[in-house]
């Protein structure tokens, strides 16, 4: 069964009438690459085995991932979508050695 907070993602996009990029987004996220939202983020407390920061870079790591592959890496868009600037968004993709060439969509 599929999130409604996922739903929600993919209705709230503008896909600018570009069914390539929702089927790639449908693929990644059909295969297990895509992750927007969902239970598989929580875990309960005693499970918890790295320190706050670590918790805190992982997720940051994985919601700047989530964004380039539902922008296929367009840095414009990640940067709105995630309300930061795009110095920012570099420097936080440098941080986790991310490139977007890495999330372009394949043809």
């Amino acid at each position: 069964m599929i999130d409604k907070a996922y739903i929600n993602t993919l209705n709230r996009h503008h896909w600018r009438g570009n069914v390539l990029e929702l089927r790639n987004v449908a693929e990644l996220y059909a295969i297990g690459i895509v992750k927007l939202a969902g239970q598989e983020r929580t875990q309960p407390l005693e499970q918890m085995s790295s320190p706050l920061d670590d918790l805190i870079d992982s997720y940051e790591k994985q919601v700047i991932e989530d964004a380039l592959y539902l922008f296929s890496g367009r840095i414009n868009e990640v940067s709105g979508y995630l309300q930061i600037p795009r110095k920012k968004l570099y420097l936080r993709m440098k941080k986790h050695n991310l490139d977007k060439a890495d999330y372009k969509a394949r043809q």
